[in-house]
C-alpha cells in the first residue's frame, strides 16, 4: 500500500516487490531495501561509489537514514578525492563551483567515473554543439570524445587541453 501511494506522488519510487541484481540488503528506517551490487563483468554492469557500496552512509551522510551529508559539497567529496583547485591553474565551471553532482553520481553508475552521462553527451548537456563547431581545431570533429583532449576537470591553459 504504501508503494501504491508513493509512486502516484514521486517518480523513480523501487517497486519492493521487484528484485534488483542481487539479494543483498540492508535495513533503512525499518524497511528491507534491496541494494545492487556487482555480479559479474558486463556491458550493463553497475560501478559503486566505495562507501555506499560498502553500506557505509555515515561516511558521507549524518545518518543512513538521512541525506543530510556531513559537510558541504564540494569539501566533503576533497575529504577522499583530490582538491582541484591545488591542481590546476584553470578549473571548468563546475569544478570551480563545487558542483561535482552537475557530472559525477554520488553512489553508482554505468561507468567508472561514476558520471550522469557520457561521451559527448556529458559535455554537450551544457555546451551548445553549434558553440563547439565553431572552435577552429574542432572541424570534422563531430564525432570525437571531448576528453581526448580536453581534461573534464581542468587545466594549465583556458581550454583545459
Amino acid at each position: 500500500m504504501r508503494y501504491q501511494v508513493l509512486s502516484v506522488l514521486f517518480d523513480g519510487v523501487p517497486n519492493p516487490e521487484k528484485k534488483l541484481m542481487t539479494r543483498d540488503s540492508l535495513t533503512l528506517a525499518g524497511n528491507k531495501v534491496t541494494v545492487p551490487t556487482r555480479l559479474n563483468r558486463t556491458k550493463s554492469e553497475l560501478f559503486f561509489h566505495s562507501p555506499y557500496q560498502d553500506k557505509s552512509c555515515n561516511d558521507c551522510h549524518q545518518s543512513a537514514m538521512s541525506n543530510a551529508l556531513q559537510e558541504k559539497l564540494p569539501d566533503l567529496c576533497y575529504e577522499c578525492h583530490d582538491d582541484f583547485k591545488e591542481e590546476y591553474s584553470y578549473l571548468h565551471g563546475p569544478v570551480a563551483s563545487g558542483a561535482c553532482l552537475t557530472c559525477h553520481h554520488p553512489h553508482l553508475a554505468k561507468n567508472e567515473s561514476l558520471l550522469v552521462r557520457t561521451g559527448r553527451e556529458m559535455c554537450l548537456y551544457c555546451h551548445q554543439p553549434r558553440d563547439v563547431a565553431r572552435v577552429e581545431d574542432h572541424e570534422g570533429e563531430e564525432q570525437t570524445i571531448c576528453i581526448d583532449c580536453h581534461n573534464p576537470h581542468g587545466g594549465d591553459d583556458n581550454f583545459f587541453l
